[in-house]
């Protein structure tokens, strides 16, 4: 019985056809052309793509809430950063954490993968030696701790933002995701030294481009001699002589020629041919390495920024938890001294209440360590503690859910720097091996020219000094080994060809594992969203009904326990469930390549003194 395919055969034509294009690529290598020259990351389409994604994430926090009520940040005033219109178009409401509900939908409109890079107006990022870019203010609405209200059924809800409790003795800096990521590439050190190794081949290039000049030798030589000297005729004499040989070539004896010229070339034909073409796939290697190290960093920064924000999150939960847990342990002790209560119950109430402050002591440290590695990234001053200025975690959108795998994988495969790389190292490989194979047949190649004063006579007398002009030329022939040497270097340079085609093989398969992954992650964790929605709707629920029949003498305040518990549990989980799935997002938006439109949004991120005007 013949198996079905669980590919659509367009998805399965699509996947091989870009396979074929990347392995066949290799075999036309001298078609690239030479290497750029270096220039900012931040002059490529990729990098300019970063600017607009933060841009995203800031937009996503502001519209998703105004923000808890108890944080002193909120109301601050700091400069604004600009954003595209459509962007900021999103608008929400204040609420109390205590109801963990919010009014209207928060959403960011989707950007489709876009199929090359698009031109834009240059974006200005900061440097590692300035102070990071302004954070975007909030928005603030009139908030009504008394009435809390929940999201239509689909539109996830955002959780509230705590207030930052550090040590008193560290000074704290208000950031957002979007100075955040607009900065990290400028300060982080990778990135420099990824910059730097790209300069360290683009310098061989440029050494390989001028392999066949020759090298300029001056300087001044004396010889001299005293004792038996060997004539051209074998007889042995006595003699003593002297010469000076000053100017383009020095050490000048008898009638032979400058034992250094003054011109001198050295090199063999095939390497003066194919070392250039060579070192430009090498440099055009490095140069897409750099991408994508600017890639995971973006990557890693984003990721960590959001265990910064789950972290502010958590603590808020942890705190509103706790004022849950005083309130019942006051009830219950006071129904014990009346009477109506007994002491175990307030024992059991006293208990939780101990345990939930220890909650909130927790998530002071979680934000610190957290905050902590963030300022790793960002190369900044470990004194400080980073505290975000967005009031609530949103779900972001940067890739829709909606796009087809069998659109997406073609995308990664086309944008990935990853496989940039390997294809130039594939270059390397085939024309290293093409050297090999015309190096017999290409001759050795050695000029000498000379223009110096010369002079000379018996004992140590200097006269007759006169100009001497010296040209040689020698071209040879060379086989290695007898022959043995050069079929030991063509199978070398076919074995480095064929890890190379291997290498590219195993990353075309790694970018399209992370593809698949991450877009299985980004659907399953929306629905999570959805499902810890219900749970976050029905755990407040339960809790206001248990806490009523409390207040109305219908039942006892331990009854509320429960509730408590299972009202913590439900927010845990869908703060998890939010972070995940922007961190999905992530993912899949790196595993795709960065693919971000710019066209419709220039001038994304305004210099400092746009901001503060």
């Amino acid at each position: 019985m013949e198996e079905k395919s669980l590919q659509p055969p367009q998805f399965t034509a699509d996947l091989h056809l870009a396979k074929r294009q990347f392995l066949a690529s290799g075999e036309h290598v001298e078609d690239y052309g030479p290497v750029p020259p270096m220039k900012p990351w931040t002059d490529e389409p990729m990098g300019k793509a970063a600017n607009l994604v933060v841009l995203i994430i800031a937009t996503c926090g502001i519209a998703g809430a105004s923000g808890c009520a108890g944080t002193r940040r909120v109301a601050r005033a700091v400069p604004v950063v600009a954003a595209p219109a459509p962007l900021l178009a999103a608008t929400g409401t204040s609420r109390s954490p205590a109801s963990l509900a919010a009014t209207g939908t928060h959403r960011v409109a989707a950007i489709l993968p876009a199929g090359k890079p698009q031109a834009v107006s240059d974006v200005q990022l900061i440097s590692h030696e300035e102070p990071l870019p302004p954070p975007q203010p909030q928005v603030t609405g009139d908030a009504e701790p008394d009435a809390p209200t929940m999201p239509p059924s689909g539109d996830p809800e955002p959780v509230p933002a705590g207030p930052v409790v550090t040590d008193s003795s560290l000074p704290v800096r208000d950031v957002t995701m979007a100075n955040i990521l607009a900065s990290v590439a400028g300060r982080n050190p990778e990135v420099g030294f990824a910059n730097q190794r790209y300069a360290e081949a683009y310098a061989k290039l440029i050494a390989a481009q001028a392999l066949w000049l020759p090298s300029i030798n001056a300087g001044l030589g004396w010889n001299n001699h005293a004792g038996p000297l060997q004539a051209s005729n074998g007889t042995v004499g006595e003699g003593s002589r002297s010469s000076l040989t000053t100017g383009l070539g020095v050490q000048t004896i008898g009638a032979g020629s400058p034992v250094v010229p003054g011109l001198f070339a050295n090199f063999h034909s095939a390497e003066a041919i194919f070392q250039p073409r060579i070192a430009n796939q090498a440099a055009a290697a490095r140069d897409a390495a750099v991408r994508t190290t600017i890639n995971d960093l973006l990557l890693e920064t984003a990721l960590a920024y959001l265990e910064l924000l789950r972290a502010h999150q958590s603590r808020a939960i942890a705190v509103d938890i706790r004022e849950h847990a005083e309130r019942l342990a006051t009830a219950t002790a006071d129904f014990a001294r009346s009477g109506a209560g007994n002491e175990a119950d307030a024992d059991r109430a006293a208990t939780e209440l101990s345990i939930r402050q220890n909650e909130v002591v927790r998530a002071d440290e979680e934000i610190q360590v957290a905050s902590a590695r963030v300022v790793e990234l960002l190369n900044d001053d470990p004194r400080f503690v980073l505290a975000p200025l967005e009031p609530a975690i949103a779900p972001v959108e940067l890739v829709p859910r909606d796009a087809p795998i069998q659109t997406l994988l073609p995308t990664g495969l086309q944008r990935r720097p990853e496989l940039a790389e390997a294809r130039h190292l594939v270059g390397e490989a085939v024309q290293r091996m093409k050297m090999e194979k015309f190096s017999p047949w290409l001759p050795n190649v050695l000029m000498g020219t000379s223009y110096a004063a010369f002079g000379g006579g018996e004992g140590s007398q200097i006269a007759n000094t006169a100009g001497r002009f010296d040209l040689d030329a020698i071209t040879y022939w060379q086989v290695r080994g007898l022959g043995v040497g050069e079929y030991a270097a063509r199978r070398e340079a076919r074995a480095q060809h064929d890890q190379t085609r291997m290498h590219q093989i195993q990353v075309m398969n790694r970018v399209s594992r992370e593809i698949v992954e991450a877009h299985a992650q980004m659907l399953a964790r929306h629905r999570q969203i959805e499902i810890a929605e219900q749970a976050v709707r029905r755990a407040t629920d339960s809790f206001e009904r248990n806490w009523l029949r409390v207040r109305d003498l219908e039942g006892l305040p331990i009854e509320t326990l429960q509730s408590i518990q299972a009202l913590d549990q439900a927010r845990r989980e869908y703060l998890r469930a939010l972070v995940t799935y922007n961190a999905a997002q992530f993912r899949l938006q790196r595993a795709l390549g960065w693919p971000i439109d710019l066209a419709a949004t220039p001038n994304a991120i305004p210099s400092d003194s746009e901001g503060s005007s």
